[in-house]
């Protein structure tokens, strides 16, 4: 009689699966169960039951039922990895996948490893996966898109755009593939096959941010910002709390030097994401360059206390901040700080050295020179053209000309160096030597080029001319040229 009623609750359970009404089945199975409780058959039936209607731990439970009287179902090792996939356990879904696929090779559960292999980094194993699929099934463009991903991953472009390709020819139509591609174009540097694709699919979706992004990108590096800055305003105006796209309008500003409006993007984005120190550096350079010294001084501000991993480099700008606002005492202080954390910068102390001559503490300039001449001894023309100006400032004037000297030996077009040394030249009273220097200073490109230095060379030719010791204001106008 049990028998007869086992099944009966069999067959109910089977016709309403058949007839789609899974929850309605799993009562039956349950009957079934609850008489044979080592029914495999209804184990599993009731597992994929579980499975459709959500009961994903259920349905674990049922499949691993199946599995501990048959160890070798591949059914129950695919709906169960199908069920643990579902509940987000990638590790377990991925051994039921391996072990069913070693008990028989299947081109759907293939299919699913790859996607899982792709999601947890596996992705040589996906392209096998995937390349397994395509045996099977090879203009299933999905499955080309999904390989071209997995080459990508593996830093495979050409691989991976080829895949991209032939999907698209299978599907000409899926805007998706196109623009896809459209990003890897991108990403190899194929800016103009990128422009073209994103074009193609604005004329069907004319208001797409993704798609006007990327093109503004592909124009910034073919050297076309009007256009990238078009894409952007586009973008912003189909979103207008779109921060990437304002972001990058402002970079494009400010390379124009249209630092008010770069400053306007920098605030938008600023409104829509205030804890990216990014953006406040950035309108910090825009507002500097508007010689908006306080402004630039707090973006900086603003800047340490969002990213203070990156302390060294910003206190060295706002140090030359506080430098530009002639607030000496604070810049010395920022850079002091920033040494304390980077004691082998040689543009540190080139900074430091700038601001303690700057405020007359030329002693503490030279041996910040010094230190610099160490650390930094790529620029070493400039760092003895900056030795020479402080030498000179402490009346060391054949130290002066040495320094001077040292910096002509490494360039012989510097005329700040060729000026600092007539300085120091008129000072000992050297003035034929003082005009050998200018002769040679007024014909170089950089004298010409800057017409206050001209100047100066010229008053300082009167006095070689004169035998006269140079006025104050002219050693200082000199001295300034060169820091």
């Amino acid at each position: 009689w049990s028998v007869v009623m086992t099944e009966t609750a069999m067959d109910q359970g089977l016709a309403l699966m058949q007839s789609g009404d899974m929850a309605g089945a799993i009562p039956f199975f349950d009957q079934v169960l609850a008489s044979d409780p080592k029914h495999a058959v209804a184990y599993g039936c009731r597992g994929a039951c579980h499975f459709v209607v959500g009961n994903f731990e259920a349905a674990v439970a049922d499949n691993s039922e199946v599995l501990k009287i048959d160890p070798d179902n591949v059914n129950s090792l695919t709906n169960r990895a199908n069920a643990y996939n579902s509940l987000g356990d990638t590790v377990a879904a991925l051994q039921d996948y391996d072990a069913a696929l070693k008990l028989e090779s299947d081109v759907e559960n293939a299919q699913h490893r790859a996607l899982l292999r792709f999601q947890t980094g596996q992705f040589e194993g996906s392209v096998e996966d995937f390349t397994f699929v395509l045996k099977t099934k090879p203009d299933d463009a999905v499955v080309l898109s999904n390989r071209a991903s997995a080459y990508k991953a593996l830093g495979d472009m050409p691989k991976a755009l080829a895949d991209m390709n032939q999907a698209i020819q299978v599907d000409p139509e899926n805007t998706t593939l196109i623009y896809n591609r459209a990003v890897m174009f991108l990403e190899t540097g194929q800016y103009q096959e990128c422009v073209e694709d994103c074009s193609n699919l604005l004329k069907l979706d004319p208001s797409s941010g993704p798609l006007l992004i990327t093109r503004a990108r592909a124009y910034v590096k073919l050297n076309q910002p009007r256009l990238a800055v078009d894409d952007y305003s586009r973008a912003i105006d189909e979103d207008p709390e779109d921060f990437d796209s304002y972001f990058n309008r402002a970079v494009l500003y400010h390379q124009s030097r249209d630092f008010d409006r770069a400053i306007a993007d920098y605030t938008a984005a600023i409104t829509f994401c205030p804890q990216i120190a990014m953006l406040y550096f950035g309108r910090a350079q825009a507002f500097s360059c508007k010689s908006m010294w306080e402004e630039a001084v707090q973006d900086i501000t603003k800047a340490l206390e969002l990213d203070p991993a990156n302390r060294v480099q910003l206190l060295g700008h706002r140090g030359n901040f506080h430098a530009r606002a002639a607030s000496y005492l604070a810049a010395i202080t920022d850079f002091t700080e920033a040494l304390g954390l980077a004691p082998d910068d040689g543009v540190l102390y080139t900074s430091r050295a700038m601001s303690y001559s700057s405020c007359h503490k030329y002693t503490e300039a030279l041996n910040d020179l010094d230190d610099a001449l160490k650390f930094d001894p790529e620029h070493a023309a400039r760092l003895q053209t900056l030795r020479a100006s402080v030498l000179s400032k402490l009346g060391e004037y054949k130290q002066g000309i040495d320094a001077a000297t040292k910096a002509l030996e490494l360039d012989r077009e510097s005329a700040q160096a060729l000026a600092l040394r007539i300085v120091c030249h008129i000072h000992l009273g050297e003035f034929d030597q003082g005009l050998a220097d200018w002769e040679v200073a007024s014909k170089l490109e950089a004298t010409k080029k800057n017409k206050q230095l001209e100047h100066e060379l010229l008053r300082l030719k009167n006095c070689c001319a004169e035998r006269a010791a140079p006025p104050a204001d002219l050693a200082d106008e000199v001295a300034k040229l060169a820091l």
